[in-house]
Parts: structure tokens; sequence; C-alpha cells
């Protein structure tokens, strides 16, 4: 089938849309690394990513990078060769730092919309792409993105919102999983085939997939970290919206106690930031 495109678009706002993002929140932790703040927008002329006939969906994505560091060579000479389902230990994981991120959500029309804040993780191997799966023969629907906030924004409106530390944990958890369901997908035909543990796994519903019978078995003993999200905002009609992001990565530490976190703007000598990795992970069918 033919796979929509999602709408990745770096920020153009007019000076009104800039204006109105409420600036955000109280400062964090001393010991955090605070992001400069992300602001992305969708305009009402935005063609749409998804359109059966009958349903549309409208997105937009920005890539967001935490300031987290690889590893020296020999940091990265002391992990171990091999640890499912990444093809070595993670260098950057879970317990590592703690990853707060804040946004504002801004509806810039006379009218009331409903809009999906999105985030989509990143670790150190792959980035997670959602995709698209055809329901009921001919019903095309966006599959579950790793945190989903639906948020009823008034004329003029806006809110706030907050994706905590546990909130980071779980996500990179939950990519670990899929990563791990896709070295060893189930049989396409049965009833847990293609997408379906794929959207299991990243239900905000289901926060604990050690106890999850379908689950637990995929779920990678250590979790590596997310270095990074696609961040984006999707409704089911043209809408004029903007959303400000503020990301606070406070650092916990490697097992040596070297610290992992860095100011974007003061790399330390030798040190090499993540980037975006090239592998992209989707649920099948998609």
């Amino acid at each position: 089938m033919p796979t929509p495109g999602r709408t990745v678009r770096s920020l153009a706002w007019s000076a009104a849309a800039v204006a109105a993002v409420l600036a955000l929140v109280p400062a964090c932790a001393k010991d955090a690394v605070v992001s400069d703040p992300v602001r992305l927008g969708m305009t009402d002329t935005l063609a749409p990513f998804i359109d059966d006939g009958q349903t549309q969906y409208y997105q937009v994505t920005l890539p967001v990078l935490f300031p987290i560091r690889t590893g020296t060579g020999e940091e990265q000479g002391e992990l171990v060769g091999s640890s499912p389902p990444y093809p070595r230990e993670p260098f950057y994981k879970a317990e590592n730092s703690r990853v707060t991120m804040r946004f504002t959500v801004v509806n810039l029309d006379d009218v009331p919309h409903t809009v999906d804040v999105l985030l989509d993780p990143w670790n150190e191997f792959v980035v997670y792409f959602p995709s698209t799966s055809i329901v009921r023969e001919d019903e095309i629907v966006p599959n579950l993105s790793g945190i989903e906030r639906t948020l009823l924004l008034p004329p003029k409106g806006r809110l706030t919102g907050i994706v905590t530390p546990d909130d980071f944990v779980e996500l990179a958890r939950d990519l670990g999983t899929v990563m791990s369901i896709a070295t060893a997908p189930p049989d396409p035909e049965g009833d847990f085939g293609g997408a379906v543990l794929f959207n299991r796994a990243m239900n905000g519903q289901n926060r604990d997939a050690a106890t999850d019978p379908l689950l637990s078995r995929y779920l990678p003993p250590v979790a590596a970290g997310v270095i990074g999200v696609d961040l984006s905002l999707r409704t089911m009609e043209p809408a004029n919206l903007a959303i400000e992001a503020l990301v606070d990565v406070q650092d916990e530490g490697d097992k040596s106690g070297e610290s992992l976190v860095f100011d974007i703007l003061d790399i330390p000598e030798g040190v090499a930031p993540f980037t975006r990795p090239g592998a992209l992970l989707s649920p099948p069918g998609g």
C-alpha cells in the first residue's frame, strides 16, 4: 500500500505566531542542562498526510536532539559486544539521566481544535517511525506514537504539558521492546501480527511490559536511553497552531560517575554529541 509521508518542517512563523507562544516555566535544577526552546508551527494550508477519502490527518514534525554525548574510544571499548536486541551494549542507558520536557501549545485560530502532541523516540541505534496501518479494508490510521497527549484547545487558547523523567524511562523501555519484537516478530497472519504488538508496547496505558503476558518476553534487560525525539503536532482538520518545548536533562552519570550530559554551546574537547540515527524502525505493513 502507499505509505503517506509525515511533513517535516523547520519553523518559519510569523511575528504574531512567535509572540503568541507562552514563555515556559520555572528554571530547572542547577545541575541540569536546559536546552534552548524548540518551536514548531502548523498552518491551515498544510496538505493531509493521510486522506483515505473519509478521514484526514494533518501533521508537522520537528527532530529534537538531547545534549547527550557519545562514548570515548576507551569507554566504547569497555562495552559488551552483544546485548540483544541491540547490536552491542548501549553506551547511554535510561538510568544515566533524568529527562523532562515542558511544552506549551497555542491555538492561533478563532475556533477550538483538538490536537495531539506526539513524541517518537530515538536511541543511539534507531529512530522510531510509527507509520500507518490499514483497518477495515480501506481505512488508513496512524500507528501509536511513543507518547501521545490529546489536548482540546479553546479559540486563541493555550495549554501546557509536561513529559516526566519516568515517562522517558518508560519510552526507552518501549523502544527497546519494539526493537526486540522486530527481531522475532509473531506470525504476520496471526492475531498479533503486523503492528499489533508494536502498538501494544507503545500504548501509554500499558506502563509495565514486564507483567504483560504478550510483551514480557520482549522486554530487554537493559534499556538504551532516549537521545532525542521527533516532536509532532497532529490534527484531523486544518488548523493554525504552534508549540514551544523546553528539554531539561539532569545528569545521573554512568557507572564510573562520568558525566554524559553537556552544554550544547560548550562541548568539551574530545567529546562528540550523539546525532540522529540513520536507521528507522517501523511496524510491519506501514
